[in-house]
């Protein structure tokens, strides 16, 4: 009875564990797509306000001052973004460390 309740226990844990490596995986795999997503949308960002600046750069070279203060604009819009995007992504880049952490600690105090 007591050899049956042991293996009972070790079975349950080795679940458990293997859930919790799992979830470990799970979480790996997010953060790959969740990085490639942050990856192209600054891809995307850089390569539109690059089209812009071109646009602009026409008018500006006609003589339209109106473009030039769009470019001014345009330029600080684009700093910004990229700003948030960067703490954004560091952001998640933490919340995503401190959970695999707590799901490790989980996994380890079986």
């Amino acid at each position: 009875m007591e050899t049956e309740n042991k293996e009972r226990l070790r079975s349950e844990y080795s679940q458990k564990i293997f859930q919790k490596e799992h979830q470990m995986d799970n979480l790996s795999n997010d953060q790959k797509k969740i990085q490639a997503i942050f990856g192209t949308l600054d891809y995307e960002i850089t390569r539109n306000f690059r089209e812009l600046e071109r646009l602009n750069g026409e008018d500006i070279s006609k003589g339209n001052k109106p473009a030039r203060w769009a470019q001014d604009e345009l330029s600080g819009k684009q700093r910004y973004l990229t700003g948030f995007l960067q703490q954004q992504n560091q952001e998640f880049t933490r919340n995503y460390a401190k959970a695999t952490e707590r799901v490790r600690e989980e996994r380890d105090q079986l």
